[in-house]
């Protein structure tokens, strides 16, 4: 009788003993049995004496250690995961995507950055050499570019003031949409910057879209001939520019052609004979000064922006296509400084007479500028000269320009 109230009680009570400290285990003891091999065990004796994974609570050949708990091959593979910032091994739950990567809590809570706006200002940074850069002209850089994580990618403020850049929204820009702005600077510090600067950017996912642009701002002074010489060489030029551009960057409502802000011919450029007058001229009014003064005057978005000239002191170049590639962006500056030296060097009469020849402008550049100007014709338009076409007049010498300028 005794053994049958103690197997009943057994059965209710779901009571085994511990095959090795002979504690009743079961719904009493607060313990369930394990059973190994038919053979029942305590918790604390299936411990010390079996392996036994704490995350799905079987026993086991081999553990691995995950974040301070033992689990078995099987759950360390389909459970756990490495954080992709410091590589410790994390259990899946644990982990947070950040930008293109899943990390772990501390990781994130060391990079998680909101995105907001950084303006580390506009001085000049002078560069102490000037070897792969030689030219001694400021120049700043604005790369419009995008990022799906923006808010995971985006830059802080001591990271930007290392590269000399500021970071900022555009509303002109497709979604993720940010701007970099570089401070003036020259010489190689301008280029190491450039290439430092777009490595980063590409590393961290950003990329580009027809919506997107590089601004280029070379320092130019107020100097009435240079400023002539300047405004009727890129007038004459600008389709050798654009030709090495995409089709879409020769719509764009925000790099225009010149005819759609400016009237002037090669003539009246030429007889133009005071600073005051070019600016009466580009302005199309004698209260131009109120006109400099106001940064969003239409005519800034002229693919060559004389206005920034008078605003800022710079000449904005806004005609390039988006760009990440530190390559393209050296490049496209270099061929602008070079055009600018050029201009220096010329009188008004030569560039006012100088053949629209792929020839003639390629002469203007060394072999290495001209080469990548070609490969940049050879991907976006056809080489043959009738592909060249401009509305600019082409002048047999400076006696038929005078004789032009004089009837006119």
């Amino acid at each position: 009788m005794k053994n049958i109230i103690k197997n009943i009680i057994k059965e209710i009570f779901r009571l085994e003993r511990c095959h090795i400290c002979s504690k009743n285990v079961g719904c009493l003891s607060n313990q369930d049995p394990r059973t190994v091999d038919g053979v029942f065990y305590c918790e604390e004796c299936a411990k010390n004496n079996f392996k036994i994974c704490e995350c799905c609570n079987q026993i086991v050949d081999r553990l691995n250690s995950v974040d301070g708990k033992k689990v078995c091959n099987i759950c360390f593979i389909e459970k756990t995961s490495k954080c992709q910032e410091c590589g410790t091994r994390k259990f899946n739950g644990a982990l947070m995507e950040y930008g293109f990567r899943n990390i772990c809590t501390s990781c994130y809570n060391t990079l998680h950055r909101s995105f907001h706006e950084i303006d580390i200002g506009q001085r000049k940074v002078d560069s102490k050499t000037f070897i792969k850069n030689p030219n001694k002209m400021f120049c700043g850089v604005e790369i419009e570019c995008l990022n799906d994580k923006r808010d995971a990618n985006c830059f802080i403020g001591v990271e930007l003031k290392d590269f000399g850049f500021s970071q900022d929204t555009d509303g002109s820009l497709s979604y993720g949409g940010v701007e970099f702005a570089s401070v003036p600077m020259n010489g190689d510090l301008l280029f190491d910057s450039i290439d430092r600067f777009g490595k980063e950017l590409n590393s961290k996912f950003y990329k580009v879209d027809k919506s997107c642009g590089l601004h280029i701002h070379l320092e130019v002074k107020e100097e009435l001939e240079y400023l002539k010489k300047l405004y009727l060489f890129y007038l004459r030029f600008e389709d050798m520019f654009f030709n090495m551009l995409p089709k879409s960057r020769r719509s764009r409502g925000y790099c225009k052609r010149f005819h759609r802000y400016y009237k002037n011919t090669p003539e009246d450029i030429i007889r133009v004979d005071s600073l005051n007058n070019l600016k009466e001229m580009l302005y199309e009014t004698k209260n131009y000064r109120s006109e400099i003064r106001h940064h969003g005057n239409d005519k800034r978005y002229c693919w060559v922006n004389l206005h920034s000239i008078f605003y800022r002191g710079t000449l904005e170049i806004r005609s390039h296509s988006g760009t990440v590639n530190p390559s393209k962006i050296i490049n496209w500056i270099m061929i602008h400084q070079r055009a600018l030296e050029f201009i220096k060097s010329k009188s008004i009469e030569e560039i006012a007479t100088m053949k629209i020849t792929k020839k003639a402008f390629l002469g203007i550049f060394n072999k290495p500028l001209q080469n990548y100007i070609k490969r940049r014709w050879k991907t976006f338009i056809n080489l043959e000269e009738k592909d060249f076409n401009t509305r600019a007049p082409v002048y047999a010498d400076a006696i038929c320009l005078k004789r032009r300028i004089k009837n006119v």
